[in-house]
């Protein structure tokens, strides 16, 4: 392996962070001791990854280079400076760094992690390293790597302020716990929809997870405000620089139960799906953060430090005290080396987040402008109302009022025609509902309360249609041809419903799916009751 500044064959970084942690150590009078206990735990860690032991090296003099089959580990050690620098490379686990430094008096400690993109690793190493620097640095809960159950109001107002942390660098994910009254997916309902303990591990040393109990959310709500709460089997991700005064709920995004019962996206599916889907977005996130090494040697810098004191030490030209001298001034460039690439490094990275921020702003703006003039169009025909009043005129009206936003699929359209519903005017409520509040809540644009809402207001539930594996079952009532003319089947996963009457007249089902290529719903079959062993 090399460095972590290795380029693959496209020009893309080969290795990427998995994991970084410096912190000042609490030594107190045992400075020494904190010192020793500090290489002892990590060469602790290193055994269970080389599977040899190392730890013997630390009572002679902390510096060894040793190489294996798959690995090799390193260390440079200079005691009188209380500097060790420790690195393991491993085919299967990947790339790990340690500096240890005293400065001024106090112990600092800095850890990173490097995994090869192109290889698929354990992540228990990755987990057991985060694990360990944390212990070490006696961090407090909430730690990285384990779930943080906020069940009562002291760890709930523990895990409030860590949320509000300004220092922090890593996502915040918090699981809550599904209201086992309101579970309509199956017939066993899960505490969790995703399980927090597996998704600690697997996010360990770059976010933190917490679970939220039932009771909790309340207080949880009663503190963060209702708009940026979770509960009911949510998952939510508050990113850093979270302010509750803010009002682009989608930066820090939240997904509902259902939602992720019911998760697409390419060949992921479900609850499971899901998660997987978040552990990509966190690490991507996780790769553009960056720590302030400046002043930490890790084994590169070591090197050629220890090169340059061994080469003064050879002269013996000077006294002792011009050696330390020289010594110093050494350190003190390769410190001012370190700090200027390092904040070069850190002036590119921001310059690449603000102009991604720019381009995501410039791209909402233009789509908040859109969503103006259509709500300004809504409150219109709110007042003045031009509803249709005959089924055979609901398609003309929804491919005027309605372009762009809803597709009225052919196969609806010949629904309409023989429709009985008693409610002409619902029937377009419930499109423009679909094309306004839940379009918005999909795009980022606005609130998925904001379409439950309205769609209390109008006397409709929103759910899924049926489970998948039944579908089929029904031949194809529940897919249609899309895009129109090609023989690809798209699955009607969504319905609006009123009415559970048997009678056409008052019942009301509108099937339809969400195109997220063209951002627009897909409505497949109106207004009646498709088939299913229920029915």
């Amino acid at each position: 392996m090399t460095g972590e500044n290795s380029m693959g064959k496209e020009g893309h970084a080969r290795f990427v962070k998995t994991f970084q942690l410096r912190s000042l150590l609490k030594t107190g009078p045992e400075m020494e001791q904190v010192y020793r206990n500090t290489m002892t735990a990590v060469l602790a860690f290193s055994e269970t990854v080389t599977m040899r032991k190392l730890s013997a090296v630390v009572g002679k003099n902390g510096s060894f280079l040793r190489r294996g089959v798959g690995y090799a580990t390193e260390a440079i050690h200079l005691p009188e400076r209380r500097l060790w620098s420790f690195r393991i490379d491993s085919e299967k686990s990947g790339i790990f760094e340690v500096a240890l430094i005293e400065r001024d008096g106090q112990l600092h400690l800095g850890g990173r992690a490097f995994r090869d993109s192109t290889l698929l690793y354990p992540i228990i190493p990755q987990f057991r390293f985060a694990q360990t620097l944390s212990k070490i640095a006696g961090l407090e809960p909430p730690i990285s790597g384990q779930p943080f159950a906020a069940a009562g109001p002291d760890s709930v107002r523990t895990l409030f302020r860590h949320v509000m942390d300004l220092k922090r660098k890593y996502p915040v994910v918090i699981v809550s716990e599904v209201n086992s009254g309101q579970w309509r997916n199956s017939t066993h309902t899960p505490r969790y929809m995703i399980d927090p303990r597996s998704l600690a591990v697997n996010l360990s040393g770059i976010a933190t997870v917490a679970t939220l109990s039932i009771p909790a959310s309340i207080e949880w709500s009663d503190l963060i405000g209702r708009p940026w709460t979770v509960y009911d089997g949510a998952v939510r991700t508050y990113y850093p620089g979270f302010d509750s005064r803010e009002e682009n709920l989608s930066r820090h995004p939240i997904v509902f139960k259902d939602c992720i019962w019911n998760f697409e996206r390419d060949q992921l599916r479900g609850a499971a799906g899901f998660a997987a889907f978040l552990e990509t977005i966190v690490r991507h996130y996780a790769e553009t953060v960056e720590t302030d090494w400046n002043g930490m040697f890790f084994l590169r810098e070591a090197k050629i430090l220890c090169d340059e004191v061994e080469l003064i030490a050879k002269e013996h030209i000077r006294p002792t005290a011009q050696v330390v001298e020289q010594e110093s001034l050494i350190v003190r460039n390769l410190t001012e080396q370190l700090r200027a690439k390092t904040e070069a490094a850190a002036m590119y990275q921001r310059q690449v987040i603000t102009l991604k921020s720019e381009l995501t702003k410039q791209r909402k703006r233009a789509l908040e402008y859109r969503e103006r003039c259509d709500e300004a169009c809504v409150r219109m025909k709110a007042v003045l109302p031009n509803l249709p009043d005959s089924h055979n005129k609901v398609a003309e009206w929804a491919k005027r009022e309605l372009a762009g936003r809803v597709y009225l699929h052919q196969r609806a359209e010949r629904g309409l025609a023989k429709a009985q519903y008693q409610s002409p005017e619902l029937i377009c409520q419930a499109l423009a509902l679909l094309g306004t509040e839940y379009r918005n809540a999909r795009l980022g644009l606005g609130s998925d309360y904001k379409f439950r809402k309205r769609c209390r207001e109008l006397g409709l539930a929103c759910k899924g249609s049926i489970e998948r594996g039944r579908a089929g079952e029904e031949g194809t009532d529940y897919y249609v041809n899309y895009p129109v003319g090609s023989d690809s089947q798209c699955f009607l996963k969504m319905k609006l419903c009123k009415g559970n009457s048997y009678h056409r007249r008052y019942c009301l089902r509108i099937y339809f799916f969400w195109d997220e290529k063209a951002q627009l719903v897909v409505v497949g079959s109106l207004p009646h009751h498709l088939s299913n062993r229920a029915s």
